[in-house]
């Protein structure tokens, strides 16, 4: 693992940067992610971002090691997927693209969240909504992922999600597999 990797954002402090994460969601996302990291991996650990043009980017991921009460109240590994999944798939779109969450998505939209190009502080009151071309972000998480192909298969699925959403927005599928430390995104 090198030192001059970058690192990956601190999924605990989403809310500094993103507007529509709240301190209370991304302790949330935090917690369900370093649950299913440590399943697979000790912190730090790099993890790898993909793009559909097949370009990866490593970053080191950092998280404290889950108390075994942090364990018992993530028993559900569904639940700690999927939550892990927001945290880790937000951080990543921050880190590789330079996106940061307005809000959570209408139902029927096809996506999780929406997001824009603007970080916190100029989101929330220098620049109103109407003036910020927003894009649609539909997350998944696999926590056992067996292969590059379950990891694009899951990937097709979250794409054709995007298509059938009630929205004209752009979109960007992200799917984490924790378990590659892997976090692939492929745009709509």
């Amino acid at each position: 693992m090198s030192d001059e990797l970058p690192l990956l954002p601190s999924l605990a402090n989403l809310h500094m940067r993103h507007f529509g994460v709240t301190d209370a969601i991304a302790k949330n996302y935090a917690e369900g992610a370093a649950v299913c990291m440590q399943r697979h991996h000790v912190s730090p650990k790099t993890i790898s971002i993909v793009t559909e043009a097949e370009v990866t980017r490593d970053y080191i991921a950092v998280w404290e090691a889950p108390t075994e009460r942090q364990h018992a109240a993530w028993a559900n590994r569904d639940d700690a997927t999927r939550d892990g999944a927001y945290g880790m798939v937000i951080a990543a779109a921050e880190a590789h693209f330079g996106y940061f969450v307005v809000g959570r998505a209408r139902t029927g939209s096809g996506s999780d969240y929406l997001f824009s190009t603007h970080p916190h502080d100029q989101t929330d009151e220098q620049v109103g909504f109407q003036e910020v071309q927003l894009y649609r972000l539909e997350v998944s998480g696999i926590d056992r992922c067996m292969s590059e192909a379950h990891l694009d298969a899951r990937v097709q699925v979250k794409l054709q999600q995007l298509r059938a959403g009630r929205s004209a927005s752009p979109g960007l599928a992200g799917v984490v597999a924790f378990s590659f430390a892997r976090v692939k995104f492929v745009r709509l």
